[in-house]
């Protein structure tokens, strides 16, 4: 067993001693490259395994996703959703979903041309989660609605 899932156990442990009975975990995507381009640090295996330990412990888990991240395509939206659902019903983990939005301040906003990004709004009220207001280099504003509508037809939770 490597120090890392010793590590996890330990705090999962600790966590559930301490009454804790929900726990939320960031996948953002399920795509490794994609998660690399991000920055995350994180595999998608580490997630699996995390969100296993929690669900044999018995916590409630929440997993959170966004889409469209610049180096989203429709094949590793389509890949997260897949396993997105292989984490529901594996793990009955609550998959939560968001639109990426590059909000004032943050890197996705200051670099967005490099980034490959086409911010179709300078209307700050229509920055939410749950609305496209971006290009990417490989997908519409309009095939990100789709996605996320398209998991919301599913009951908001994949």
């Amino acid at each position: 067993m490597n120090q890392e899932l010793i590590l996890l156990i330990k705090i999962c442990f600790s966590l559930c001693m301490a009454g804790c009975r929900k726990i939320q975990f960031g996948l953002e995507s399920a795509h490794d490259k994609v998660l690399h381009s991000i920055n995350k640090n994180i595999t998608f295996k580490q997630v699996e395994n995390a969100t296993k330990l929690a669900h044999d412990i018995g916590f409630d888990i929440n997993i959170s996703v966004i889409i469209a991240h610049a180096e989203d395509t429709k094949e590793t939206i389509e890949y997260t959703l897949e396993k997105s659902r292989l984490l529901k019903e594996k793990y009955n983990a609550n998959m939560q979903f968001s639109i990426n939005i590059p909000y004032p301040g943050t890197d996705l906003y200051e670099n967005a041309v490099e980034y490959g990004i086409e911010v179709l709004t300078d209307n700050y009220d229509f920055y939410s989660t749950d609305n496209a207001i971006i290009n990417t280099k490989y997908l519409t504003a309009n095939d990100l609605r789709y996605y996320y509508n398209s998991v919301l037809g599913i009951g908001k939770s994949v």
